[in-house]
Protein backbone atom coordinates (compact mmCIF):
# COMPACT_ATOMS: atom_id res chain seq x y z
CA UNK A 1 0.00 0.00 0.00
CA UNK A 2 2.60 2.50 0.93
CA UNK A 3 4.26 1.55 -2.24
CA UNK A 4 1.45 2.36 -4.18
CA UNK A 5 0.80 5.73 -1.92
CA UNK A 6 4.66 6.40 -3.24
CA UNK A 7 4.24 5.47 -6.78
CA UNK A 8 1.37 7.70 -7.08
CA UNK A 9 3.17 10.53 -6.18
CA UNK A 10 6.24 10.28 -7.88
CA UNK A 11 3.91 9.86 -10.87
CA UNK A 12 3.01 13.63 -10.32
CA UNK A 13 6.16 14.89 -9.21
CA UNK A 14 8.35 13.56 -12.13
CA UNK A 15 6.90 15.08 -14.75
CA UNK A 16 7.03 18.73 -13.24
CA UNK A 17 10.72 18.12 -12.64
CA UNK A 18 11.36 17.17 -16.07
CA UNK A 19 9.70 20.91 -16.96
CA UNK A 20 11.48 22.45 -14.25
CA UNK A 21 14.81 21.36 -16.05
CA UNK A 22 13.21 22.45 -19.50
CA UNK A 23 12.31 25.35 -18.16
CA UNK A 24 15.61 26.30 -16.40
CA UNK A 25 17.82 25.27 -19.87
CA UNK A 26 15.41 27.08 -21.66
CA UNK A 27 16.36 30.69 -19.44
CA UNK A 28 19.72 29.49 -19.12
CA UNK A 29 20.34 30.02 -22.96
CA UNK A 30 18.40 33.33 -23.43
CA UNK A 31 19.99 35.07 -20.59
CA UNK A 32 23.56 33.91 -22.16
CA UNK A 33 21.93 35.36 -25.71
CA UNK A 34 21.10 38.59 -23.85
CA UNK A 35 24.47 38.93 -21.93
CA UNK A 36 25.94 38.69 -25.38
CA UNK A 37 23.94 41.74 -26.62
CA UNK A 38 24.64 43.49 -23.40
CA UNK A 39 28.22 42.80 -23.46
CA UNK A 40 28.75 44.17 -27.16
CA UNK A 41 26.86 47.50 -26.57
CA UNK A 42 29.03 48.08 -24.00
CA UNK A 43 32.12 47.88 -25.52
CA UNK A 44 31.24 49.73 -28.57
CA UNK A 45 30.73 51.87 -25.84
CA UNK A 46 33.77 51.40 -24.16
CA UNK A 47 35.97 51.10 -26.91
CA UNK A 48 34.03 53.95 -29.06
CA UNK A 49 33.56 51.71 -32.68
CA UNK A 50 31.21 48.93 -33.91
CA UNK A 51 30.92 46.03 -31.72
CA UNK A 52 28.49 43.01 -33.27
CA UNK A 53 27.22 39.93 -31.48
CA UNK A 54 26.08 37.16 -33.89
CA UNK A 55 24.98 33.71 -33.94
CA UNK A 56 28.21 31.54 -34.24
CA UNK A 57 28.64 27.52 -33.94
CA UNK A 58 32.66 27.56 -34.89
CA UNK A 59 33.50 30.45 -32.40
CA UNK A 60 35.17 32.16 -35.36
CA UNK A 61 32.78 33.65 -37.50
CA UNK A 62 29.07 34.73 -37.50
CA UNK A 63 27.15 31.79 -39.56
CA UNK A 64 23.33 31.35 -39.42
CA UNK A 65 20.38 32.89 -37.22
CA UNK A 66 20.27 29.64 -34.55
CA UNK A 67 21.47 31.55 -31.20
CA UNK A 68 20.76 28.59 -29.55
CA UNK A 69 23.64 26.44 -30.63
CA UNK A 70 26.21 29.64 -29.83
CA UNK A 71 27.18 33.33 -30.61
CA UNK A 72 30.11 35.77 -30.47
CA UNK A 73 30.57 39.10 -29.74
CA UNK A 74 33.35 41.19 -31.89
CA UNK A 75 34.35 44.30 -32.82
CA UNK A 76 32.91 45.04 -35.93
CA UNK A 77 35.14 48.17 -37.78
CA UNK A 78 37.08 46.64 -40.86
CA UNK A 79 35.92 44.98 -43.72
CA UNK A 80 31.71 44.31 -44.18
CA UNK A 81 29.15 44.53 -41.34
CA UNK A 82 28.13 41.57 -39.65
CA UNK A 83 31.30 39.62 -40.14
CA UNK A 84 34.53 39.20 -38.04
CA UNK A 85 37.40 40.47 -40.34
CA UNK A 86 40.26 39.66 -38.17
CA UNK A 87 42.63 40.83 -41.37
CA UNK A 88 40.82 44.63 -41.38
CA UNK A 89 40.87 44.87 -37.59
CA UNK A 90 38.33 43.21 -35.99
CA UNK A 91 38.91 41.21 -32.76
CA UNK A 92 36.74 38.65 -31.11
CA UNK A 93 35.95 39.48 -27.53
CA UNK A 94 33.55 36.46 -26.40
CA UNK A 95 32.72 33.28 -27.62
CA UNK A 96 29.93 30.47 -26.20
CA UNK A 97 28.76 27.56 -27.47
CA UNK A 98 26.29 24.83 -26.60
CA UNK A 99 24.76 21.56 -27.72
CA UNK A 100 21.64 22.29 -26.10
CA UNK A 101 18.36 21.06 -27.77
CA UNK A 102 16.38 24.28 -28.46
CA UNK A 103 15.02 25.73 -31.80
CA UNK A 104 16.21 29.36 -32.33
CA UNK A 105 15.77 32.16 -34.87
CA UNK A 106 16.85 35.75 -34.94
CA UNK A 107 18.82 38.10 -36.84
CA UNK A 108 22.09 37.13 -38.48
CA UNK A 109 23.94 39.83 -36.48
CA UNK A 110 23.01 42.52 -34.23
CA UNK A 111 25.59 45.47 -34.51
CA UNK A 112 26.19 48.59 -31.90
CA UNK A 113 26.92 52.38 -33.05
CA UNK A 114 30.11 53.36 -30.63
CA UNK A 115 27.32 55.52 -28.75
CA UNK A 116 25.32 52.21 -27.94
CA UNK A 117 22.39 52.05 -30.52
CA UNK A 118 21.23 49.52 -32.41
CA UNK A 119 22.97 49.70 -35.82
CA UNK A 120 20.23 47.95 -37.53
CA UNK A 121 17.84 51.18 -37.09
CA UNK A 122 15.41 48.40 -36.43
CA UNK A 123 13.97 46.51 -33.70
CA UNK A 124 15.96 42.84 -33.56
CA UNK A 125 13.78 40.00 -32.00
CA UNK A 126 15.76 36.79 -31.20
CA UNK A 127 13.51 33.53 -29.70
CA UNK A 128 14.34 30.38 -28.37
CA UNK A 129 12.02 27.46 -27.81
CA UNK A 130 12.13 23.66 -26.94
CA UNK A 131 11.38 21.65 -30.39
CA UNK A 132 7.73 20.33 -28.50
CA UNK A 133 6.78 24.00 -27.15
CA UNK A 134 3.74 22.24 -25.69
CA UNK A 135 3.51 24.13 -22.26
CA UNK A 136 6.44 25.55 -22.32
CA UNK A 137 6.86 29.04 -23.41
CA UNK A 138 9.41 30.47 -25.80
CA UNK A 139 11.64 33.15 -24.97
CA UNK A 140 12.12 36.51 -26.74
CA UNK A 141 14.63 39.15 -26.73
CA UNK A 142 14.00 42.52 -28.21
CA UNK A 143 16.41 44.36 -29.13
CA UNK A 144 15.31 48.15 -29.67
CA UNK A 145 16.69 51.11 -32.54
CA UNK A 146 18.29 52.56 -28.73
CA UNK A 147 20.19 49.21 -28.26
CA UNK A 148 18.14 47.82 -24.83
CA UNK A 149 17.08 44.57 -24.73
CA UNK A 150 15.57 42.32 -21.72
CA UNK A 151 13.77 38.49 -21.96
CA UNK A 152 10.19 38.20 -22.48
CA UNK A 153 8.51 35.17 -21.87
CA UNK A 154 5.98 34.42 -25.01
CA UNK A 155 3.57 31.84 -26.53
CA UNK A 156 5.18 29.47 -28.59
Amino acid sequence: MVMMIVAIIAGFGVPSFTQFIREGELTSRANSALIALQLARSEAISRGQPVMACPSTDGSSCNGTNWADGWLVATDSGGSAGSVDTGDGDQILRVSSTDTQLNSDGPEFVRFTSDGLNANDDNRLIWLERPECGTDRRREIPVSPTGRSQVNKADC
